[in-house]
């Protein structure tokens, strides 16, 4: 298991050094002119260099407007992917990136000898596939049954949502009456028993490399059908209020259930924030023009939404 460890953050210190490596390729890429930026070695200079570049060419979801012509804008991908990596781990203040070299690996396993060894990790499964080369996928959610540690419910991007009642010895699949679904988030209401669950789950893939924009998204995925209920644990589904058609090519992309009263949740989607306050039959748009990826409530404060 150490092996193990090790490896694995070998493998995250390849990543990190791989996007100090970009952050210089940002730094002296480019553009589609012949043209090269030239910023310092600071995260909110070359954000706000870059940012300008774009904007000026006028860049929506990676392409532009040449002469009439759909053009796709160099770098661009490349210049959100780094500027995600690193807004969160940049000084706030300063935009420093952080110091760090190949020795820091060894002065943290030195000054980490105080671990818990004890942990005990198993996979859950599923542990095969027929499906060649293309593996068993990803997960994108789990939901968790009060009071009930052997259940778990379970989003996939394209396979739908699953259910396991023995702790993950076993696994059913609660989708397979509707078409290639994906489910980017689950809320769980136990029920007297799993039988009478209610479930909600928020479908599409929020996770597959699409690109939103207000009003849809350039999703190739698996796009949104809106929030789907059920009232007997998954075993049959049904609409509700918020409906989406694939052709919108929405998502939703994160479900909130208030912690005192179970009718009452938010849906974070690529064209806005919907609350409804009676179990999912309506829900009253409360925030457009912005896509919403995550929602939290503040801390012992349930009227006040976290959002971005």
């Amino acid at each position: 298991m150490k092996k193990i460890l090790l490896s694995l953050f070998a493998t995250l210190l390849g990543i990190l050094f791989s996007f100090e490596s970009n952050a210089q390729l940002i730094n002296s890429q480019q553009n589609p002119q012949g043209s090269t930026l030239q910023v310092e070695d600071n995260f909110y200079n070359i954000q706000r260099e870059r940012s300008a570049y774009y904007e000026s060419l006028n860049v929506e979801n990676g392409y532009y407007n040449s002469n009439g012509e759909l053009t796709k804008a160099a770098g661009w991908k490349l210049f959100k992917r780094w500027e995600w990596y690193w807004e969160n781990r940049i000084d706030i203040q300063t935009g420093a990136f952080p110091s760090f070299d190949r020795t820091s690996f060894y002065k943290h396993r030195e000054a980490n000898t105080g671990r818990n060894v004890s942990g005990n990790w198993k996979s859950l499964g599923p542990n095969s596939t027929s499906g060649g080369y293309a593996g068993i996928g990803r997960i994108n959610c789990v939901g968790f049954r009060s009071g009930d540690n052997s259940t778990l419910y379970a989003g996939s991007p394209s396979g739908g949502l699953w259910k396991t009642i023995d702790d993950g010895g076993s696994w059913t699949v609660l989708t397979d009456g509707n078409v290639v679904l994906g489910v980017s988030d689950v809320v769980v209401i136990a029920g007297g028993s799993t039988s009478t669950d209610v479930v909600y789950i928020a479908t599409g893939d929020r996770d597959g490399g699409s690109m939103h924009s207000l009003g849809g998204s350039q999703n190739n995925d698996n796009n949104s059908i809106g929030v789907l209920k059920s009232t007997d644990g998954g075993s049959t589904w049904s609409s509700t209020g918020l409906t989406f058609t694939t052709s919108q090519k929405r998502t939703t992309n994160r479900l909130l259930i208030h912690p005192s009263t179970s009718t009452t949740l938010y849906a974070a989607t690529s064209v806005g924030v919907y609350k409804t306050t009676d179990g999912g039959i309506t829900w009253p748009s409360i925030w457009t023009g912005a896509e919403f990826i995550s929602m939290e409530f503040k801390p012992g404060d349930p009227t006040i939404n976290v959002t971005k």
